[in-house]
């Protein structure tokens, strides 16, 4: 869900590293405000310990 305007239709736009294990790093976007957000981690940590940046994620 979109932190900026509640919208509930975030898709990715970029992926790069791994699914199952090592680092990677997503950019999503809302699609009804255009906010941005970037997810950063290891793909074997809980979630919960990924880093949330940017306008979608506020």
């Amino acid at each position: 869900m979109c932190h900026c305007c509640g919208g509930k239709t975030i898709s990715i736009v970029y992926t790069e590293g791994g699914t199952d294990a090592g680092t990677f790093e997503e950019q999503w976007q809302c699609s009804e405000c255009n906010a941005k957000g970037w997810i950063k981690g290891n793909a074997g940590d809980d979630p919960t310990q990924w880093q949330h940046k940017g306008a979608l994620f506020r």
